[in-house]
């Protein structure tokens, strides 16, 4: 459940690209007249990307029974560009209660809070917040930002350990990898070296 027509169409055309070999098929469910006929294509898709209008539409009580995964996406910005919260509601309260529920969000308001009780069952949050210090600039003094271009596997890892083991850099840190099984590779190799991630 995304928050835009453009949002949805985008997420489709990125499911395609990155399953092309796959036995996988992604129907796109918006609220616009000419997305209509991809409705008949939800039968067998494995992942349904829509809009809460698009949904509210064709989401039957049928269709919803196979749902094993909600994610909302942007879940603030789902409430304000629906033209009803009830389409969101609607789609939320058809999913049934044993399937697993993500929840998205920049902010947390009142509304989101209503919707991650209706969506999410015995939910764990996971919050991030910024909190520096800035100094009188008005620059903040707490974020640094370090790029490192390593060609060796081996000394890539090597530079992490150092950096971390040594807290060149301090309290949280991004790591950006550039596949799933090397960000598994990472978290094992700092798992070994009993550095939480």
């Amino acid at each position: 459940l995304v928050p835009s027509q453009d949002l949805a169409l985008q997420l489709g055309r990125t499911f395609v690209s990155l399953t092309e070999n796959l036995p996988l098929h992604c129907c796109v469910v918006t609220g616009a007249v000419s997305n209509k006929a991809l409705i008949d294509t939800w039968t067998d898709a494995s992942v349904c990307v829509g809009t809460p209008a698009g949904l509210a539409q064709s989401l039957t009580t049928e269709r919803a029974r196979n749902v094993v995964l909600l994610v909302i996406d942007e879940a603030d910005l789902v409430l304000s560009f629906a033209s009803s919260a009830t389409q969101v509601h609607d789609v939320v309260r058809k999913i049934p209660t044993n399937a697993q529920g993500v929840l998205l969000s920049a902010t947390l308001d009142e509304e989101v809070e209503a919707l991650r009780a209706l969506a999410l069952h015995q939910p764990e949050a996971c919050r991030i917040e910024a909190s520096w210090d800035a100094d009188p600039s008005g620059n903040k003094s707490n974020v640094q930002y370090w790029v490192s271009r390593l060609s060796c596997l081996d000394e890539r890892f090597a530079w992490l350990y150092v950096v971390l083991r040594l807290r060149i850099l301090r309290d949280r840190i991004l790591v950006f990898v550039d596949s799933v099984l090397e960000a598994y590779r990472v978290k094992l190799f700092l798992d070994r070296f009993g550095i939480r991630c």
